[in-house]
């Protein structure tokens, strides 16, 4: 995402931003990524010594899923850049996720060891579907107790600043 927030790609039903499709991902109920399953935050950049994460998942044994969130092929292009790789023991399963348009180039671009999530949409609704499922890592450690808080921590630093942006924005 690299805070393309406010960049969008015309998905099959419309204009899809991220923070649309981190709705997709967290409150459908079929999602492995739904908040009453997982702790799940967006935006992970700093706290628990690991590389900038779109959203990043923690299942109740304790192991992360990192999602990469792209909105457009620059975006996609721009990942395989980076040079983590997105590799860290901290991270159990690795995948990327955007609108249903995006396919393509995603399971061409994204690193073989991640699943691929399409978002997609009809009517308003947008839901995931996943296309190539993610290779475990076998060195990945659970998370820690500390962790654990450090990451529900992060995640109520970031509910807090949304709602903030959001009542200033009516104001």
């Amino acid at each position: 995402m690299d805070g393309a927030d406010s960049e969008a790609i015309r998905g099959s039903g419309g204009l899809m931003i991220a923070i649309e499709i981190e709705r997709a991902l967290v409150m459908h109920g079929g999602s492995r990524f739904n908040f009453r399953k997982c702790l799940v935050v967006p935006n992970v950049s700093w706290g628990l010594h690991l590389h900038e994460c779109d959203l990043l998942a923690l299942t109740p044994a304790g192991y992360a899923h990192e999602v990469e969130i792209k909105i457009s092929r620059s975006d996609l292009v721009q990942d395989t850049k980076k040079r983590h790789g997105h590799r860290s023991q901290k991270i159990k399963y690795l995948w990327f996720a955007g609108p249903d348009v995006l396919e393509t180039d995603l399971l061409a671009l994204a690193p073989e060891q991640a699943g691929i999530i399409i978002i997609h949409e009809n009517e308003g609704s947008r839901w995931p579907q996943i296309v190539r499922k993610a290779t475990s890592n076998k060195g990945a450690k659970k998370f820690t107790q500390d962790e654990r808080y450090c990451l529900a921590r992060l995640g109520t630093i970031r509910f807090w600043t949304r709602v903030s942006a959001a009542v200033d924005k009516t104001s």
